[in-house]
């Protein structure tokens, strides 16, 4: 991979994922930091999500390392998912460590994707003119790989790893490699046979056309 110099900020970000919302769902009534009170009795007892598209039944929560690495937020999210399935919406979520790239884009917001609305996406919430500029996905520089992952957390990761697009998950798989360039593979990758066997993947450098930054200020693309 051939170094070049960082220009643009990843897409790890809650605030940029509920602006591209806004562009995808055609600016239909998208509500932010909705609060759902579940219980009658007060107000103190709610659920919060991140955004919700009321006029398509769709909730989109941006999940950061908490969701995977604190067991009462994990056992929080479990509730609050089934109590806002229960009700009709769908959910969907957007790991901390995935990136908005076309096919993600596509897994987000299904039928509401186009490329005229991923190219307004690209120029207005990431400042960039073309996919290949946006940091890939995985890990970068953070500190918070899958190996802070408690038991549940790595459960939950592997799963989600078997429902991303293939494309995104060959960007995670690569970031996690480079990551063990410069640190032991025990603060890295978890002790687990699923991610072990996934990290022994074939990946199609096609998939490879965005940035990756290195803890060590390289980067490669």
């Amino acid at each position: 991979m051939a170094r070049k110099k960082l220009k643009h900020f990843p897409f790890h970000d809650e605030k940029k994922l509920v602006e591209a919302a806004i562009i995808f769902f055609n600016k239909s009534n998208v509500e932010t930091q909705k609060n759902f009170y579940y219980d009658p009795s007060t107000k103190r007892k709610r659920y919060q999500v991140d955004c919700l598209v009321e006029k398509r039944k769709t909730i989109i929560e941006y999940d950061g390392p908490n969701h995977y690495n604190n067991i009462w937020k994990i056992y929080r999210d479990k509730q609050r998912y089934k109590y806002l399935k229960d009700l009709g919406y769908k959910v969907v979520i957007f790991p901390y460590y995935c990136a908005l790239t076309k096919d993600m884009a596509r897994y987000i917001f299904g039928d509401f994707y186009s490329e005229d609305k991923y190219q307004e996406m690209l120029e207005k919430t990431c400042n960039v003119q073309n996919e290949s500029e946006i940091l890939g996905p995985g890990w970068h520089t953070s500190k918070e790989t899958p190996a802070n992952f408690i038991p549940l957390g790595i459960d939950r990761f592997y799963k989600e790893l078997m429902s991303v697009p293939k494309s995104q998950l060959d960007g995670i798989i690569f970031s996690l490699k480079l990551y063990c360039k410069d640190f032991p593979k025990e603060f890295i990758i978890p002790n687990d046979s699923r991610i072990n066997k996934l990290m022994e993947r074939n990946i199609d450098e096609n998939n490879l056309k965005y940035y990756y930054l290195r803890r060590d200020g390289k980067v490669y693309i």
